[in-house]
């Protein structure tokens, strides 16, 4: 781990290094990390836009990122367009999925 991590301060990284600094420690795989960099872009576009939107396109790409283990786990193991996309947003959560696993 971290040899002064009294000394970082996580609040002044972005997202993005918080998620490569998380796979760098080992805490994240670095198969789910594009999930969370799709995630990261998705808040993004929501919140430095008041036209933020998320249609079936994004959660197409979103779903793209999900490793195997991911689709098996919400078992979906390719994108069904019957889903609408708030849905494939819900069951790609990596954060549900983690607890899910864990509880």
């Amino acid at each position: 781990m971290l040899n002064a991590p009294h000394t970082l301060e996580a609040s002044s990284l972005s997202a993005a290094l918080k998620i490569d600094l998380a796979v760098a420690l080992g805490i994240l795989s670095p198969e789910v990390a594009p999930i969370f960099r799709k995630i990261n872009s998705i808040r993004n576009a929501f919140a430095h836009s008041s036209r933020g939107a998320f249609a079936e396109a994004d959660a197409r790409d979103f779903f793209n990122t999900w490793p195997p283990v991911i689709r098996k786990t919400a078992k979906m193991e390719s994108f069904d367009l019957s889903d609408s996309p708030r849905e494939v947003l819900a069951i790609g959560n990596p954060w549900a999925l983690f607890h899910e696993k864990f509880k």
